[in-house]
């Protein structure tokens, strides 16, 4: 019997001050890792737009889940490099990404806004994702899309997986309100986000299967087919950077009530 009033404490500890929902939104930049990003100052200058949406259920203090949805674009170019070979090869893309995704959130210290009992917390997080994306790069001044063109003979798709990760910050400003930063990284499961990843094909190759377009883009030092174009050993990464404020939908007797919190030695929350 013991064990079941253990079992029943522990669960009402945890709950006592949780179990609610909040809504957010983030702004920022994202940023792109991959065969057309070099130089970390290179990499910061190409940084693009980021806008997020998210839906936050907190049920402990210490454990959140959150759906998210984000949007923006990522860009590189081969002029921020330093090696000669990758000069001449003058490659550039941009790239809308249009994400969605699941995050398991672990709160360090606590977080709890209820009353500011936990108003402050660094976290760490882990998640999964799909997304949208589609390669763009410069040509006689208009954006022209590169996955059509096969400018190395392989046909890839618009979409693919990330694995978010990383760490944040939040505050609680009151009851309902917070502010905080995340920075997340983004490994993938596509090596072709900026359109790089193998092998040059031969301009007569490329103008036979995508005609003058793609011999320009796909080869532009004339390079003989089979000569290394990209670093195909890994996939590529993008990394979203964002101010997030959000708004706690917390029980109705549960607001406004500092005072009493304070007067209150029970209910403090366990790690889980």
């Amino acid at each position: 019997m013991k064990k079941y009033f253990l079992i029943l404490f522990t669960v009402f500890q945890q709950y006592c001050f949780a179990q609610y929902t909040e809504v957010g939104i983030g702004a920022g930049a994202a940023f792109f890792k991959g065969d057309l990003s070099h130089t970390l100052p290179g990499t910061i200058k190409e940084g693009q737009p980021a806008f997020g949406l998210f839906l936050r259920s907190n049920p402990s203090d210490y454990i959140s889940y959150k759906l998210m949805f984000n949007y923006g674009s990522v860009a590189g170019r081969d002029k921020h490099a330093i090696e000669d070979d990758l000069l001449k090869r003058d490659l550039s893309f941009k790239s809308s990404i249009i994400e969605l995704g699941l995050q398991l959130e672990y709160n360090i210290m606590g977080f709890q806004p209820y009353a500011l009992s936990s108003p402050f917390s660094p976290y760490i997080f882990v998640g999964i994702a799909g997304f949208r994306y589609n390669p763009q790069t410069r040509y006689n001044n208009d954006w022209v899309n590169l996955r059509p063109l096969q400018t190395e003979g392989v046909a890839y798709g618009s979409y693919s997986i990330a694995v978010p990760f990383g760490l944040g910050l939040k505050y609680a400003l009151n009851d309902h309100w917070n502010i905080g930063t995340e920075l997340g990284f983004r490994p993938t499961l596509t090596d072709y986000i900026d359109d790089v990843s193998k092998t040059y094909l031969s301009k007569s190759q490329l103008m036979a299967n995508g005609g003058q377009v793609a011999a320009d883009l796909g080869n532009k030092i004339d390079a003989p087919q089979g000569l290394k174009r990209g670093n195909n050993s890994g996939v590529d990464w993008y990394n979203i950077l964002q101010v997030t404020v959000s708004y706690n939908f917390l029980d109705n007797g549960l607001v406004g009530a500092r005072g009493r919190l304070k007067r209150r030695n029970g209910c403090r929350q366990s790690i889980f």
